[in-house]
């Protein structure tokens, strides 16, 4: 990551001045994807969002016993970055209705923040990594099921390698309306709670088979097999 813009923003240690960027977070994002963290958790990575010690303990734990299948998976993490950034900034678009109108969504608008209204803000959010500027301020947690569906796009070559079998920021700009279909039930039935949708065993199931069944379609529609 040293060659990514925000590696000088990256809190090593607590306390650690400037720094924007809490290290722990990226661990928690690295074990949504790594295998072995799931299989501890029945198949599905719900158990990271807000246990930042117990994924630090994880990563340690892997280091230790499996330290060669660890870094195959930390090397793609610059694009694993990459995905949440571009989730964040662009999911608003694919949401049916008027994101604005949730609840817990705050806009950036300037002159509706003079006039008082608490609903908007008078600076615009910003991504947790690239830093892009964002018009809707709303729970990072409610990607977390949405993040970690697109680890099946990760696998071994070959040569077992890990690698990304298409790049997962297209295949999101390609699909995020399907995508965000089987997604946007769960954040409603929850009531937009962040804990309860990215704690939520059966988000990370439902969106993660869409996600699947999208990338066999494709397989089946460049072999010329309608589906």
């Amino acid at each position: 990551m040293e060659q990514e813009k925000y590696y000088p923003e990256i809190q090593w240690h607590e306390g650690q001045k400037p720094g924007s960027i809490d290290a722990l977070q990226i661990i928690i994002l690295l074990m949504i994807y790594y295998p072995s963290f799931s299989k501890a958790a029945d198949g599905e990575p719900s158990n990271a969002y807000g246990h930042k010690e117990r994924c630090l303990d994880a990563f340690l734990s892997y280091n230790e016993k499996e330290p060669g299948e660890l870094a195959k998976w930390i090397a793609l993490l610059p694009k694993m970055l990459q995905l949440f950034d571009e989730l964040q900034l662009t999911f608003p678009n694919f949401y049916e209705g008027r994101f604005g109108k949730i609840n817990e969504v705050q806009i950036y608008d300037e002159k509706r923040f003079s006039r008082g209204n608490k609903k908007y803000r008078k600076t615009p959010g910003r991504t947790q990594f690239l830093d892009r500027e964002m018009k809707y301020i709303y729970p990072a947690g409610w990607l977390y099921p949405l993040y970690a569906a697109f680890r099946f796009l990760a696998a071994p070559n070959e040569t077992g390698k890990i690698v990304w079998r298409e790049d997962p920021i297209e295949f999101w700009k390609k699909h995020g309306s399907k995508i965000s279909e089987s997604f946007l039930p769960h954040i409603s039935q929850a009531g937009y709670d962040v804990k309860k949708i990215a704690t939520n065993p059966l988000c990370y199931q439902a969106v993660r088979q869409t996600v699947t069944d999208l990338f066999k379609d494709e397989l089946l529609e460049k072999a010329g097999i309608a589906v």
